[in-house]
């Protein structure tokens, strides 16, 4: 394990961007079945089902709203970088809540009244990709930033949002893993899941999935996150629908692993315990990153939501070397992708980073 945690301290910025950029190319493989029965997907595209890009939203590589919040909430995060740095004593919750109301001035008429924003201009973020209308409808109520959600909603949509966070924490020099910044990542990923899924379910399960990401960004292999996981959870007497979810999806991918029945038997009505569980069984399962990837789209599920979480966890695990190049090739928005991982490891200070992000 110690040539493995030298590898991932000399590569780590790769493991970053692998990430982020993994996290986009699986919604792009998932988005043209993201409507899907399983028997649609094997009747249109055979036995083995979705393999590689299909035409969504008039190209190849099209990603959906999972990627366009993630972007949002990158530049976000960042602006609270640059915010902090300034002496300022911001709030990092409520940067990301103003990030998801910039990301909402784009699919609707609602207006944000908020400062410039570099991603506001790039006009092909205003594409409307599938965003359900009950999850619009509770952004647009929530003007109030950081606060949880009034609701009983676990839709999973938030859980786009912690992939950054991760990448926040791994590229501070100054964060070690250990407990106490498992506890704060923990908690600020339940927070920010609240911020639209009011249903404990949703907070929680966005809080395992800061550590996961988190865990695996440090190099750790998943059954060691999994174990971290659980450290956080046993105390909470509300984490048993969580837990019970975990368990299966690890039981299933030792079991029957590289099934596409048994990722179909994952896909349940609680859309946030849901994706978590399609993409935790992928990533348990994978031989490497498009295996792990073509599996966790190849369901009834949100095949998107389930690819775009499955792409970040491979790609934190697997590494930017491991995604195939004609996937990251054609894959939409690509460069503001890399403009925003780059910017993760520049400093506050710098004088691009303030034009960009000080606004």
């Amino acid at each position: 394990m110690a040539e493995q945690s030298e590898h991932w301290a000399a590569n780590s910025a790769d493991y970053q961007r692998a990430c982020l950029l993994g996290g986009a190319v699986g919604d792009a493989l998932g988005a043209p079945v993201q409507f899907f029965s399983l028997d649609d997907i094997v009747q249109q595209y055979g036995k083995r089902g979705v393999l590689d890009y299909m035409p969504a939203y008039g190209r190849k590589g099209a990603v959906t709203d999972d990627t366009q919040r993630l972007m949002f909430t990158a530049e976000g995060i960042l602006r609270y970088r640059v915010a902090s740095a300034r002496g300022e004593q911001p709030d990092l919750r409520s940067f990301i809540h103003r990030a998801d109301l910039r990301w909402l001035s784009t699919q609707t008429t609602t207006t944000t009244g908020q400062q410039r924003s570099f991603l506001l201009a790039e006009r092909g973020l205003y594409s409307q990709r599938a965003a359900r209308d009950s999850f619009l409808a509770v952004l647009s109520k929530s003007q109030q930033g950081g606060v949880t959600a009034d609701n009983q909603y676990q839709f999973g949509a938030g859980l786009s949002r912690i992939a950054p966070l991760a990448v926040h924490f791994v590229s501070d020099t100054r964060k070690f893993w250990g407990e106490a910044l498992r506890a704060e990542m923990f908690s600020l990923s339940a927070d920010i899941s609240a911020l639209s899924d009011g249903h404990v379910n949703g907070r929680l399960t966005g809080g395992a999935l800061g550590i996961l990401l988190l865990g695996l960004l440090y190099g750790h292999p998943p059954e060691a996150c999994l174990a971290r996981i659980d450290e956080q959870l046993r105390p909470n007497k509300d984490s048993q629908a969580l837990r019970r979810a975990i368990d299966h999806a690890v039981e299933l991918a030792n079991a029957q692993p590289n099934s596409a029945s048994a990722a179909e038997s994952l896909c349940g009505d609680s859309m946030a315990l849901d994706v978590f569980s399609v993409a935790l069984y992928s990533l348990l399962c994978a031989e490497d990153f498009a295996s792990g990837l073509v599996l966790s789209v190849n369901h009834s599920g949100l095949s998107d939501s389930c690819g775009a979480l499955a792409g970040q966890l491979l790609g934190a695990w697997r590494g930017l070397d491991d995604i195939p190049q004609h996937w990251l090739q054609d894959l939409e928005h690509k460069a503001l992708l890399d403009c925003l991982a780059a910017d993760f490891l520049k400093s506050p200070e710098d004088p691009l980073m303030k034009q960009r992000y000080g606004g």
